[in-house]
C-alpha cells in the first residue's frame, strides 16, 4: 500500500516475519532496485525502513489470489 501526506510518502508493506525483512535489507536486487530508484529522481530526501508488529486485521484468500497484480505494477 502507499500512503502520502504533503511531501511525504510512504510504501506499506505486510511480512510474514522479521527475518524476511532482515533478508530484504541484505538483498542485492533490492539495493539496486533502491538505487536505480534515487537515481531517477522521483524520491528526495532520505528513505529509512520502520518494523512494526501487527497485532489484528483479516488477509483474506483472495489478496493472494491478486497478489501478482500488485506487484506487477510496483
Amino acid at each position: 500500500m502507499f500512503s502520502q501526506s504533503g511531501n511525504e510518502c510512504k510504501t506499506i508493506t505486510i511480512w510474514d516475519s522479521v527475518e524476511s525483512v532482515s533478508a530484504l535489507n541484505d538483498s542485492f536486487e533490492y539495493k539496486k532496485i533502491v538505487d536505480e530508484i534515487e537515481k531517477s529522481g522521483i524520491l528526495y530526501g532520505e528513505h529509512h525502513t520502520e518494523v512494526l508488529d501487527l497485532y489484528g486485521g483479516f488477509v483474506t484468500q483472495q489478496l493472494y489470489v491478486d497478489l501478482p497484480n500488485v506487484r506487477a505494477l510496483t
